[in-house]
């Protein structure tokens, strides 16, 4: 009888051992995962802190923007970096898209996100430069930024 007891207990505790171990593994998923949200966020941070320097350095830049908003041509070389622009403009714009998706963001980064993507749609290197590298992102980003362009282009 006492043996029986015994084995009892120690199954109990046995099975108290296991589900110790079970909640302090879903703690440490649990902190494990805010951190690399946490990381998602301050790569983005940084990744637009060097777009921002990029823009404000290069002595190209600014003028070609402003020849597009003047409606002015561009030269073959002052095409190809609005293009490169562009391009990175688009990579920044997926990883907030990512972020929100992931949810750390909220409603009005959404909808000022939006507005960036009408504002890159809108001018025409942009919109070439999207329609030109789009197969690099994921379908769902894609179908995001396709119907915020089916919007604008039926006048919603």
């Amino acid at each position: 009888m006492k043996f029986e007891q015994l084995n009892t207990w120690l199954s109990l505790l046995a099975n108290l051992g296991v589900l110790a171990g079970i909640v302090f593994l879903a703690i440490e998923i649990q902190q494990n995962t805010e951190t690399s949200k946490f990381e998602a966020v301050q790569a983005n941070r940084n990744a637009r802190i060097e777009y921002f320097s990029g823009m404000r350095d290069s002595e190209y830049i600014i003028p070609i923007l402003s020849k597009l908003s003047a409606g002015e041509e561009l030269t073959n070389e002052e095409l190809g970096r609005a293009s490169r622009h562009y391009q990175a403009a688009w990579s920044l714009e997926y990883y907030d898209w990512a972020q929100r998706e992931m949810g750390l963001a909220g409603e009005f980064a959404t909808n000022q996100r939006n507005g960036v993507v009408i504002a890159l749609l809108t001018n025409r290197i942009g919109l070439r430069t999207w329609n030109g590298t789009k197969a690099i992102f994921p379908h769902e980003f894609v179908e995001y930024v396709d119907n915020i362009l089916t919007e604008m282009n039926s006048g919603e």
